[in-house]
């Protein structure tokens, strides 16, 4: 596959692998220490989230922003 792109592409897709792998390392770090907790009825809405999913998206978000 690397014969037919460039060696500078080839470069910029590791570079970008290697970033999303640090956002990602980053991200499940502050979704593991985040104090929000689920209720009774295991509903995220006490803390801003609706689901499970959109609170690492949240994460994965702000780890992105901070790094750029």
């Amino acid at each position: 596959m690397s014969e037919y792109l460039s060696p500078a592409i080839v470069k910029l897709l590791k570079l970008m692998f290697k970033i999303m792998f640090v956002a990602h390392l980053a991200s499940c770090f502050w979704f593991a220490i985040n104090s929000c907790t689920r209720d009774a009825v295991d509903n995220w809405k006490i803390c801003g989230f609706t689901n499970l999913p959109s609170q690492y998206v949240t994460s994965f978000y702000f780890t992105i922003a901070t790094m750029m």
